[in-house]
């Protein structure tokens, strides 16, 4: 399981970074189900243009999360854009090259949507197919703005080709997330 965290200005700008149902607790507490036998990490994806998404945590097996999840609380906005595109084709090699057994695979995009805007269609076109690949990632975007699950976004897209989903303000993202996290790290158990 992969977070992409969008740490750019525009997530303080929407008021969606910090406090309760924000990005970061949203994440931290989807992270309580997580115990000794998954695999995770949590990257930022405010970087220059070029350079690769930071790892808040580095994709592991943790013996619980509680660190992580005190890294994300503590994780800070970057005065740069979130490279979303390049995020979600770099988060999908990780899982993709990572433990080979059956395991489910999870990506979670949390995003105010605002750098995703930038994405021309080619490009949305080509992650959704990229996305579809094999093996499956599953994908869940959290979209902190309203509207960001819109039928034929990027977001409702992902989550269609990959079985995953997307969620918005419309939703209880706290709890939806959670329980997203927990069928993964269960085995997709329902």
């Amino acid at each position: 399981m992969l977070y992409l965290l969008d740490n750019s200005t525009s997530m303080t700008d929407s008021q969606v970074w910090e406090g309760q149902g924000r990005a970061k607790d949203v994440v931290a507490r989807s992270m309580s189900s997580l115990g000794p036998k998954d695999t995770y990490g949590v990257r930022l994806l405010a970087v220059e243009k070029g350079e690769k998404a930071t790892d808040a945590v580095p994709f592991g097996a943790y013996a619980t999360p509680d660190g992580a999840r005190r890294t994300v609380a503590g994780a800070p906005v970057a005065d740069l854009d979130a490279r979303v595109a390049d995020g979600i084709r770099a988060g999908l090699a990780t899982l993709r090259d990572g433990p080979s057994d059956d395991r489910p695979r999870l990506l979670v995009l949390v995003t105010d949507d605002e750098d995703s805007a930038g994405i021309g269609k080619r490009e949305r076109d080509t992650l959704v197919a990229d996305a579809a690949a094999a093996p499956l990632v599953r994908i869940v975007t959290v979209s902190l703005r309203n509207g960001g699950c819109a039928p034929g976004g990027l977001d409702d897209r992902l989550g269609e080709a990959t079985g995953g989903r997307c969620l918005d303000l419309s939703d209880d993202i706290t709890t939806e997330l959670a329980a997203e996290v927990a069928k993964t790290g269960t085995g997709d158990a329902q």
